[in-house]
This record gives C-alpha cells, structure tokens and sequence, in this order.
C-alpha cells in the first residue's frame, strides 16, 4: 500500500508553503469500517509528508474522532485552543 500525493490535490499557498486539503471523501473514513482502513493508512501517509516537508500541520474538527486521535498520536507537537471557561478546560482534559 504505497502511499504518494498526487501534486493536482497539492494548492501551492505561497512558495515554500503548500497545502493538502481534505473533502467529503475524508467524512467516509472516520466511522464504520473506514475508520480501520484510516487508522492503518494515516500513519503512512504522515511518514510520507515528514519525508517530503519539514513541518506537517494538521488541522483537525474539535471532535475526537479518528483524525485527532491519530493526529496527536503522530504529532511531535500538539496545539489546543481553548477558550477560558469550565466547560473548555474540562474538555482539553
């Protein structure tokens, strides 16, 4: 199961920065069966785009769902934004 980016799904931003945005198809990958095969394939691709990149920044729904769970587990670094409240704090927990 090799995994390459095709460069017609790459937008160059600026130079030097580019960007991997995601669609529909993404929604069809993170619950039912699809969640398995994204599980299994998300880590490949993220070895493919640290070979190719020097930062990777994956933004992710404020949802746990599959993408953020395995973002954080392949991430060097995390980043939440919260707002103050109880209920925000709670939840980062």
């Amino acid at each position: 199961e090799e995994i390459g980016i095709p460069s017609e799904y790459l937008i160059t931003v600026r130079p030097d920065l580019e960007l991997l945005p995601s669609g529909e198809e993404l929604r069809h990958f993170l619950w039912g069966r699809g969640h398995q095969l994204f599980a299994r394939l998300f880590p490949k691709l993220l070895k493919v785009l640290r070979f190719e990149y020097d930062h990777v920044v994956i933004d992710t729904p404020p949802d746990f769902n599959p993408l953020t769970r395995n973002s954080i587990a392949g991430a060097d670094l995390v980043i939440v934004p919260v707002d103050a409240s109880e209920m925000s704090i709670h939840s980062l927990e």
